[in-house]
C-alpha cells in the first residue's frame, strides 16, 4: 500500500489549518491593536502616530508563529 497520499492528505490539512489559524489569529490580534490605538487616541495619553504601535508589532509577531505550517 503507497502512503503517499495518506502523508499528502494529512499535509494539507496541517496546512489548511495552520493557514486558517494564522488568519482568524491575525484579524484578531490586528483588531485588538485598532482597539487599542482608538483607547490611546481618544484618551490622549499617547501620540497619535505611535497609537498601538507596540500592540501590531505583538500582533504581527504572534502570527507569525503559524507561518512555518503553513509554508
Amino acid at each position: 500500500m503507497d502512503l503517499y497520499p495518506i502523508r499528502a492528505a494529512k499535509t494539507a490539512a496541517v496546512a489548511a489549518v495552520a493557514a486558517l489559524a494564522g488568519w482568524k489569529a491575525f484579524e484578531a490580534l490586528y483588531a485588538w491593536a485598532d482597539h487599542a490605538a482608538d483607547e490611546q487616541t481618544s484618551s490622549g495619553a499617547a501620540n497619535d502616530a505611535w497609537a498601538g504601535f507596540y500592540h501590531y508589532i505583538a500582533a504581527g509577531l504572534a502570527g507569525i508563529v503559524l507561518m512555518p505550517l503553513v509554508l
